[in-house]
C-alpha cells in the first residue's frame, strides 16, 4: 500500500511576523493572507500563537442617532458601522429609539398593538393562552422526543453522555459545555429524579468520583408518530 506525502506548514519569518503584528487590527484576514500568500484560517492560527488580540470596534452613538432619525433600519445602521444588527438593535434600545422597519418607516404605537393582538389571535386559536406557554410546551416535546422523562435539554445531554457510559465531571462538562455549577445542579435534580447515581474507580492519582445512569434507566419507546415518547422507566432485562 502507498503512502500520502504531507507538506510541512511553512514556517513565519520575521518579517511576515512583523507584518502581520503591524496590520493586525487594522487589515482584515483576507486581505493579509492575499499579501503574505497563506489562506484566512493560517493568518487567524497565527494571530493567535503570537498573542495578537483585534481591539474591539467602537460603536458611534452619535452617528448611530444620526442615521436613525434619518429612517435607516438597524441592518443598513449595522453595515455602516461595521457592527451586526443586534448589536445596533441592543444600542437603540438602550438609547430609547423606536424600531425602524426595512422599508425606512417607524413602526407606530398602532401597528405594535396590531401585531400583538395578532400574535394573541393566533395562540387562543392554537389552544395556548400566553406566548410563554407556547414555547414551554414546545420546549417540553423536544425533549420528549429525545426519550428522556427531564425537562431541559442540557439534561437530556447529560442523560445521552451517560448512556454510553460512567462519566466524570470534567468529561461531562467537555461534552455538555456549560459550567462546574450549572452541571452540579443538573446532576442533583437528575438524581433527586432517581435518573444518575454516583460511581467511583481507583487510579493512580486515588480514587475517582463517577456519574452513570441508575439502575433499570432508558431512553422510553416509540410511538406509532414515529417519534420517541416521553420517559418510562423501563426495567433493563
Amino acid at each position: 500500500m502507498g503512502t500520502t506525502a504531507t507538506t510541512a506548514p511553512r514556517p513565519w519569518t520575521a518579517k511576515e511576523r512583523d507584518y502581520l503584528r503591524a496590520n493586525w487590527g487594522k487589515l482584515t484576514a483576507a486581505q493579509i493572507g492575499a499579501a503574505l500568500g497563506r489562506a484566512v484560517n493560517v493568518v487567524c492560527a497565527a494571530a493567535g500563537r503570537f498573542g495578537l488580540s483585534r481591539p474591539r470596534r467602537k460603536l458611534s452613538v452619535t452617528l448611530l442617532r444620526r442615521l436613525h432619525a434619518a429612517g435607516w433600519a438597524d441592518a443598513e445602521i449595522g453595515r455602516r458601522l461595521g457592527v451586526g444588527d443586534r448589536t445596533v438593535c441592543r444600542w437603540r434600545q438602550r438609547l430609547g429609539l423606536a424600531c425602524v422597519n426595512p422599508k425606512g418607516r417607524p413602526m407606530s404605537e398602532r401597528a405594535r398593538s396590531n401585531v400583538r393582538r395578532g400574535q394573541r389571535r393566533w395562540l387562543l386559536a392554537h389552544g395556548y393562552k400566553y406566548l410563554a406557554e407556547r414555547r414551554e410546551i414546545e420546549r417540553r416535546v423536544a425533549v420528549a422526543r429525545r426519550g428522556w422523562i427531564v425537562g431541559t435539554h442540557r439534561e437530556a445531554d447529560v442523560l445521552d453522555a451517560l448512556e454510553a457510559g460512567p462519566k466524570t465531571r470534567k468529561q461531562l462538562r467537555a461534552i455538555v459545555g456549560c459550567p462546574r455549577r450549572s452541571l452540579n445542579k443538573l446532576l442533583e435534580r437528575l438524581a433527586g429524579l432517581g435518573l444518575v447515581t454516583r460511581a467511583g474507580r481507583t487510579t493512580g492519582r486515588g480514587w475517582e468520583t463517577l456519574w452513570r445512569l441508575a439502575d433499570g434507566v432508558r431512553r422510553g419507546g416509540s410511538d406509532r408518530a414515529g417519534h420517541k415518547k416521553p420517559g418510562r422507566l423501563t426495567a433493563v432485562s
